[in-house]
C-alpha cells in the first residue's frame, strides 16, 4: 500500500515535472518574438499572463514588461552615481527596517550580509533619486521580492 502511494505521488511529480517544462518553452518561444506577438496577438499573450510565468522566467519577464532595460540605456551609470552618494536623508529608517524585512527567507537572514546589504543599496538610491516618495516602510518588502529574482540595478528600475 505504501509502495503504491509512493509511486503515484512520484507519477504526479513527473507530470507537474513534465508540465512546467513545456510552459518554460512556450514561454521561451514567445520571448523569441515578443514584440512580433504582443502587436499580433495581444489576447495569447495577455491570457498566458493570466495563467503565470513560469518561477524561472520571472524576473527576466517582470523585466520585459517594465521595459527595464530601455531605462538602464537612457540612464547610463544613474544606479552606480546614486549607490556612491554619502549623504542619504532616509538611512537611518531603511537601516532599521531592514531586518524586519523577510527575517527568516535566508537570502535576507544574517545581519549586514549580502541580502541585506543588496537591499539597503537598493532602498537608498531609490530615495535619492525619487525625493519627492522619499522611503517608506513597506518598499523592503517589494524590494525584497525583486531582489530574489534580479540584480540590484534591475531591481532598482523596477
Amino acid at each position: 500500500m505504501e509502495d503504491e502511494s509512493e509511486l503515484r505521488s512520484e507519477q504526479r511529480r513527473r507530470s507537474s515535472s513534465a508540465k512546467e517544462s513545456l510552459n518554460v518553452e512556450k514561454w521561451r518561444l514567445m520571448i523569441i518574438n515578443w514584440n512580433k506577438l504582443c502587436a499580433e496577438s495581444p489576447n495569447l499573450v495577455k491570457n498566458r499572463i493570466r495563467q503565470g510565468v513560469p518561477d524561472i522566467l520571472r524576473g527576466f519577464m517582470w523585466q520585459v514588461f517594465a521595459n527595464v532595460q530601455e531605462y538602464k540605456k537612457n540612464h547610463l551609470d544613474v544606479y552606480q552615481q546614486l549607490v556612491g552618494q554619502t549623504h542619504v536623508p532616509f538611512e537611518d529608517d531603511i537601516m532599521r527596517d531592514i531586518s524586519r524585512t523577510f527575517p527568516k527567507q535566508i537570502f535576507f537572514r544574517e545581519r549586514h550580509g549580502f541580502g541585506q546589504t543588496s537591499m539597503l543599496r537598493v532602498l537608498k538610491a531609490y530615495s535619492l533619486y525619487n525625493s519627492e516618495v522619499g522611503y517608506c516602510q513597506g518598499m523592503g518588502f517589494i524590494t525584497g521580492l525583486l531582489l530574489l529574482y534580479m540584480s540590484e540595478e534591475d531591481c532598482f528600475w523596477m
